[in-house]
């Protein structure tokens, strides 16, 4: 990662990151061997995981308030993996989950309250 602190103490309104170099299966060629996530990003990335952090603490309480019936697998300590992953597919990608799916459901453009009615039915 490259400094995001100027001189001065400003803040720069972007990070770049390097990966270490890998080896690949199924590929062609590899992927971008830096990436630069700017402020904007990294914020709209932290919004998300504090929804679905909410979101699931919700729906743990509803589990436990018995007001959903059957099984509550809750997605919590993980949404950094839905957001990241998100982040990184194109618009048109889909993605095909059936367990721990509530952040899933948020990240490709379900509301939060259709994803929370799910636990309802």
């Amino acid at each position: 990662m490259t400094a995001v602190r100027g001189a001065g103490g400003s803040t720069n309104n972007e990070a770049s990151f390097e990966t270490r170099p890998y080896k690949l299966h199924r590929l062609d060629e590899p992927p971008q061997a830096s990436t630069t996530c700017t402020r904007d990003d990294a914020l709209l990335y932290y919004r998300q995981m504090q929804i679905i952090r909410r979101l699931e603490s919700a729906s743990g309480n509803l589990y436990k308030e018995k007001a959903v019936r059957g099984f509550c697998h809750l997605y919590s300590g993980q949404e950094a993996i839905c957001v990241g992953i998100r982040g990184a597919l194109r618009p048109e990608d889909s993605v095909i989950t059936a367990y721990r799916d509530h952040g899933w459901a948020y990240v490709m453009g379900c509301s939060v309250v259709g994803t929370c009615l799910c636990v309802f039915t």
